[in-house]
């Protein structure tokens, strides 16, 4: 039976980048890639996609929304 060693996870997969927003696209810590999503870029591609119209066609005819803005 193969163990999280030998798939290649070590100390490293509980870094502190897995549960606290580090603020960096890398970890300072493990030089791992962190998954962030830049929250600045995604207001402004949700800003431009309300303002191209693109929200309408997610819009419920009884109220609400059916599909929204995801950005994650």
């Amino acid at each position: 039976m193969k163990n999280f060693s030998d798939l290649g996870y070590n100390e490293n997969m509980y870094c502190r980048h897995v549960y606290e927003y580090i603020g960096s696209e890398i970890c300072p810590d493990c030089g791992r890639y962190t998954h962030e999503t830049d929250t600045a870029f995604q207001r402004e591609l949700h800003k431009k996609w309300i303002e191209d119209g693109k929200h309408l066609a997610m819009q419920c005819p009884l109220g609400g929304t059916i599909r929204g803005w995801w950005d994650i």
